[in-house]
């Protein structure tokens, strides 16, 4: 393929400034992005958007599996991380996390039970899910690094099939050529 193939714009209207961080829900079927003021959530089917959460100035975001219904994790540039219900739209916890410093990076663990954050306050933080009823997190551990700490990722099996590959490029191809 010819190297302009392989390159598409993107744009996810309705945001006023740049967006900062995007996540693919695990099922493909929502994109969550964060901007200056805002996280946005967009159905993959039809391209709207669903949730529209003012949460401070956004800097990356993952969908987080929950009993009750996903949820999205947002890391900010105040050191805050927000839990926004996708059900609902309504922030259930924000959480002074890394000291009044960016959060940079959020991983979720692989079996959903908690998630990882990297932030400017060189620290790498582990938290789990403390109720299940409301996806409240609290801290379990802190790694203190001499370095900011800037992308923080958990490693998973291979239990990824071959048709779950392919549904999750093709819905990005889907979403690189609507917009």
């Amino acid at each position: 393929a010819a190297p302009s193939d392989l390159v598409s714009e993107i744009s996810l209207q309705g945001h006023r400034s740049d967006v900062r961080a995007v996540a693919l829900s695990p099922d493909d079927d929502m994109l969550a992005s964060v901007s200056k003021r805002y996280l946005k959530i967009w159905s993959t089917r039809t391209w709207q958007c669903i949730r529209s959460t003012r949460i401070g100035y956004g800097l990356c975001c993952a969908f987080l599996p929950h009993p009750g219904g996903p949820h999205v994790v947002c890391g900010t540039k105040d050191g805050r991380i927000v839990v926004v219900s996708v059900a609902t739209g309504e922030c259930v916890q924000d959480i002074d996390a890394h000291n009044g410093k960016a959060v940079w990076s959020i991983a979720v663990r692989p079996d959903g039970s908690g998630l990882c954050s990297g932030s400017a306050d060189k620290t790498l933080r582990f938290w789990s899910i403390k109720s299940h009823a409301t996806a409240e997190l609290t801290q379990v551990r802190t790694f203190k690094l001499k370095e900011v700490v800037l992308s923080v990722r958990f490693a998973y099996r291979r239990q990824n099939s071959t048709r779950k590959r392919k549904k999750t490029a093709q819905t990005l191809r889907q979403y690189a050529t609507v917009i």
